[in-house]
């Protein structure tokens, strides 16, 4: 556990939120032990022990546990293959659907049921989000599909995933939420909010790629 880890959780402790949404890059381990990624993770115990965390892979995560398989062990109470689901929140009217971008930092597809129009994992989403009762539809995973941050592109390869643009409008869903690009971008396009919230506490235009905030919480304005 680092400083950063003891502030986030220190944060979120006085927040007390009902469910914590993790975008991906939960561990940046080098090590493909299941032991090293579950102690990147302990901060968060408590939560875990709620069973009120609800993560989708990052690249960093897929570097070294390629299906997610040693999360999944951590986080068993997810749903589903745990790699990709859904959750309905029944006190809320929210359903969250967890997709898996399944690319590591190299760029390598590990997710073996695709992430294109097509696929498993595409047919698996069509179908849930078009049986949801759910007022408000939340989609997450972890390279968002487009970015402002251009700069990026020569620090970290890749940074958007447009083979997921699966026509989120369509399916009647409210807000999509990405990580990876570290800052805060909120767009809003045919009707879908998109944020990238890996930095949100700092505007884009002050992003320095060799530091991060020691940690943030972010709330949608007007959310409550």
């Amino acid at each position: 556990v680092n400083a950063n880890q003891t502030a986030l959780v220190a944060a979120l402790t006085q927040e007390d939120p009902h469910a914590i949404f993790m975008a991906g890059d939960n561990t940046y381990s080098v090590s493909s032990s299941c032991s090293t990624i579950e102690a990147s993770q302990i901060a968060f115990d408590p939560w875990i022990q709620k069973c009120s965390i609800f993560r989708c892979g990052g690249n960093h995560d897929y570097d070294v546990e390629p299906q997610l398989a040693c999360s999944n062990l951590l986080y068993d109470y997810l749903p589903g293959n745990k790699r990709y689901y859904s959750k309905y929140f029944k006190h809320t009217g929210l359903e969250l659907f967890v997709l898996s971008d399944g690319a590591n930092t190299g760029g390598v597809l590990t997710e073996p049921d695709g992430n294109t129009v097509g696929s498993i994992q595409w047919e698996w989403f069509t179908a849930a989000i078009a049986a949801s009762q759910a007022k408000y539809k939340v989609v997450m995973w972890h390279k968002p599909l487009f970015s402002q941050l251009e700069i990026l592109s020569t620090i970290c390869g890749l940074t958007t995933q447009p083979q997921l643009d699966w026509m989120y409008e369509l399916y009647g869903v409210d807000l999509v939420i990405n990580g990876h690009n570290h800052c805060n971008v909120h767009h809003e396009m045919e009707g879908v909010h998109y944020v990238q919230c890996a930095m949100p506490v700092r505007p884009a235009k002050q992003l320095r790629s060799d530091s991060d905030d020691a940690f943030c919480v972010f709330q949608l304005a007007g959310s409550g």
